[in-house]
């Protein structure tokens, strides 16, 4: 699919961007009505977390009036390398992000950057996304974690997005939201378990009681727990990546707001999955102790108050819980793509989910049997 780049070709990396072809991109938005780029300049972005593409801002500058037309822009594009391409393309992503931006962006009620262009080629996962810069505007960081008025502000965002998404048919019926590979449902299980030694070995940090628990508990009861979340309703568009740096905080005339950027693992599922990645992912383990279940709470007043009906709150807790291991599953499975150094942010992020899950009786909870279907709303 070309993803609203015309039939002619589009850039695969950085080095291929034209004034041209930013110029026709822009005068298609409608974000360049006259005038034309007449050059650019470029930068990268966070290479630390370059996982899965390249991220530049480019510097632009017009030849002729060109009337509020962006003075950057953030060109995003696939990985350089040949394996991490292919594996990424393998799994949805790439397609998924270039697919949320043409086809649900516009009837998803949270501000995201404006898309000039998005494209990919179905054939080799080569993609280029054109995007708004959102800066100046303060992004979130993993390692210090957010306050709680930023945490209560996405929540309030993304139940918004939860509730206009909630048992949805149009995105029932898009098979491109579905998980795929070895993150799907059925597969994800023996992912984790044929990585897990290799993920402990890469971390930094001592190998804690917590987090060889969460590791016990992933190995037995992950595929359940996935299916359910993920498979049963009530069910609607879950970001599954929602931390703090893809969270930014634009401020105009004294008022925060949320913007949220890279819509590459977005899913159906459980709204829960989207409370647990920010809450239990974004906080120090004392914050969260201390915040989560008013957060949760409020979080389930917004819910209610935009409509939602029959998702009671005490499930609302208990699938939060549940959806403790699925971030914790991402994070141990996709160490074949991690880059950087021992003690990177995984070493943050992963005993923060262990922490939450020994802390919340994760083990106790399945152990019971009072969850899945049977219980479900």
């Amino acid at each position: 699919m070309d993803g609203g780049a015309g039939a002619e070709a589009y850039p695969r990396q950085p080095e291929e961007l034209t004034a041209g072809w930013l110029t026709e991109r822009l005068r298609a938005s409608g974000a360049l009505p006259e005038g034309r780029v007449a050059g650019f300049g470029s930068e990268p972005l966070h290479p630390e977390r370059g996982m899965t593409g390249v991220l530049v801002r480019l510097r632009l500058t017009y030849d002729g009036a060109a009337p509020g037309a962006p003075a950057t822009l953030v060109a995003k594009f696939s990985s350089p390398d040949p394996y991490v391409r292919a594996l990424v393309h393998s799994l949805g992503y790439v397609e998924r992000e270039v697919r949320f931006y043409r086809e649900l962006a516009a009837d998803t009620p949270v501000r995201t950057p404006r898309c000039h262009a998005a494209a990919v080629d179905l054939a080799d996962g080569a993609a280029v996304l054109l995007l708004e810069d959102l800066a100046p505007a303060d992004h979130g960081d993993w390692l210090d974690g957010a306050t709680v008025a930023d945490l209560r502000l996405v929540l309030d965002a993304i139940a918004a997005v939860h509730v206009a998404w909630w048992e949805d048919p149009r995105i029932a019926a898009e098979d491109w939201l579905e998980l795929r590979g070895p993150l799907s449902v059925p597969h994800l299980h023996d992912l984790v378990d044929a990585t897990w030694p290799t993920f402990l070995a890469r971390l930094s940090v001592p190998v804690t009681a917590e987090i060889e628990q969460a590791g016990a508990l992933l190995s037995e009861h992950l595929e359940a727990v996935a299916g359910y979340l993920l498979l049963t309703p009530p069910r609607t568009l879950v970001h599954q990546d929602l931390d703090g740096p893809n969270l930014f905080f634009p401020e105009a005339d004294g008022d925060r707001s949320v913007a949220v950027i890279d819509w590459q693992a977005a899913t159906r599922g459980r709204p829960a999955v989207d409370v647990a990645w920010l809450l239990a992912g974004s906080c120090v383990p004392e914050q969260r102790r201390a915040a989560e279940r008013e957060l949760l709470r409020g979080y389930h007043r917004r819910l209610v108050a935009l409509g939602t009906t029959g998702y009671p709150f005490e499930r609302l807790w208990d699938d939060y819980r549940l959806a403790l291991l699925l971030p914790a599953a991402r994070l141990a499975g996709a160490v074949g793509v991690q880059v950087g150094p021992r003690g990177g942010f995984w070493d943050v992020v992963f005993p923060r989910y262990a922490q939450a899950i020994a802390d919340l009786e994760v083990g106790a909870l399945l152990a019971a049997g009072d969850w899945g279907p049977s219980a479900a709303c």
